[in-house]
């Protein structure tokens, strides 16, 4: 679970906006791509925390690591990183 200090707005994919303060939190580490990413439930977009030589350089993170760089990740507007494109209109 990843709680922020105040509830954040976030646009999900459906283009409809969700605001709330916690997420549950899930990590995903790809051996065959070296990456890792985190998900925060229920945005569906997968935000990459170590890829490549950061993956190697990761080792065997913990995760109280992996929150840390997420938190770094999303830097100072956390709602910019994880919202998602609005849908493209039909054709």
């Amino acid at each position: 679970m990843i709680t922020f200090p105040n509830p954040i707005t976030v646009r999900l994919r459906t283009g409809k906006t969700l605001t709330k303060q916690a997420f549950s939190l899930a990590l995903l580490d790809v051996q065959s791509d070296k990456a890792v990413y985190a998900m925060l439930f229920p945005v569906t977009k997968r935000i990459p925390l170590w890829r490549g030589e950061a993956y190697d350089a990761a080792g065997d993170y913990t995760q109280a690591q992996a929150e840390a760089r997420l938190m770094e990740v999303l830097g100072s507007d956390p709602a910019s990183v994880l919202s998602e494109p609005a849908p493209s209109p039909l054709p």
